[in-house]
């Protein structure tokens, strides 16, 4: 099976180290990806405040990008 990495990207701009996962194709590591920033909004236990902003990229074996997903506030904090 094709790795993928996922590198996440903190809302204080640090990149975490890349997470890598087997997983069958594209559309699984899209649907991996989804799961794991619904489990990373669930950490922030609402610190993520307004002006923040986090990301999670996906690559595949040879480093190419296949998607990123971005969250991200505006308002006053």
């Amino acid at each position: 099976m094709p790795l993928y990495s996922f590198n996440i990207t903190e809302p204080n701009g640090i990149l975490k180290p890349a997470i890598t996962f087997e997983l069958e194709s594209d559309g699984a590591a899209w649907e991996e990806a989804t799961l794991t920033c619904s489990e990373l909004m669930k950490g922030f236990n609402g610190s993520f405040s307004p002006g923040d902003e986090w990301s999670l990229e996906v690559l595949d074996a040879s480093a190419r990008p296949l998607y990123n997903v971005k969250v991200s506030s505006t308002g006053q904090r």
